[in-house]
């Protein structure tokens, strides 16, 4: 398909980290396929309007103030970029859903909203766990983060260890500001 944004055909791969992670983001965040859809031609509607797109100057026949086509392209060409890697990311997730299959972000959400639907669940698995240890906690997510601050809510007898020049899972999301 010679019309998507995102074909590039000297090095093929070169967005599959990208769409990696924006699939992650647009779970964890809960970004449905409209909503997102719905801010990017949002977004491109204010594109004229937006002054880092704006001449600051005059410069030849542009007065100050009037729109930078060259800039104005390449926020575009970003915008439509985004889009075509959203509709991957969905993509993947009706190919998951109908094959019956998730994948690793699915399994950590699906804790999050049973604690969060199953307030007597939470309250069993609090009462079963009062005391945890988490290691490696440099390499823990928000998600890890909040899994373990609602199980540890009750008893608040949490001790967590981690080492800031390990951290190693920032691709996966970690933030080393979970421990600090």
């Amino acid at each position: 398909d010679f019309g998507n944004p995102l074909k590039n055909y000297k090095v093929p791969y070169i967005y599959r980290k990208d769409i990696i992670n924006l699939n992650r983001i647009l779970k964890q965040e809960r970004i449905s396929k409209e909503h997102l859809y719905q801010l990017i031609e949002d977004e491109i509607k204010a594109l004229p309007f937006k002054e880092d797109l704006l001449y600051k100057v005059n410069r030849g026949q542009m007065k100050k103030g009037d729109l930078n086509p060259k800039k104005y392209e390449e926020a575009l060409n970003k915008l439509q970029k985004l889009r075509s890697a959203a509709e991957t990311c969905f993509a993947y997730r009706d190919v998951m859903i109908e094959k019956g299959r998730y994948d690793f972000d699915d399994m950590i959400l699906w804790v999050i909203d049973f604690l969060n639907s199953h307030p007597f669940a939470l309250l069993r698995y609090q009462e079963q766990y009062q005391y945890i240890m988490v290691d490696e906690y440099q390499d823990t997510n928000f998600f890890f983060f909040f899994i373990v601050k609602k199980l540890a809510a009750n008893n608040e007898n949490i001790c967590v260890v981690g080492d800031d020049a390990q951290s190693i899972y920032a691709f996966r999301g970690a933030n080393i500001q979970n421990i600090l």
